[in-house]
């Protein structure tokens, strides 16, 4: 994920397979267009599961922008980052959800 990022931003492991990508004066279509870079850079790529057989990665994304959601405290914007994961989770997964950002890209 670093990789598909800029030098001044930065990822965060939040839980188990959830990280957090902390992007310093970047908006909302900024923030679109690095978690599409991101989805696709890791999308079917593989991962060992023995000497034969292998996991074909899928990535879901959720994101929120301050000041431009209604978010007061970190901890609202870090809840709207994840109502928009598990709508991309919902919407079939493989997709990045941004809020005030339609699933297409489309403000």
């Amino acid at each position: 994920m670093q990789g598909n990022l800029r030098e001044s931003d930065f990822v965060i492991r939040y839980g188990g397979d959830e990280f957090i990508v902390v992007l310093p004066d970047a908006g909302r279509e900024d923030l679109y267009i690095v978690a599409e870079r991101i989805r696709t850079s890791l999308y079917g790529s593989n991962i060992a599961k023995g000497e034969t057989e292998g996991l074909q990665v899928s990535i879901s994304l959720g994101g929120a922008s301050y000041p431009a959601t209604d978010s007061a405290t970190e901890e609202d914007l870090i809840s709207k980052a994840d109502n928009m994961l598990y709508r991309a989770k919902r919407g079939g997964r493989n997709k990045a959800v941004i809020d005030k950002i339609s699933e297409n890209g489309e403000i």
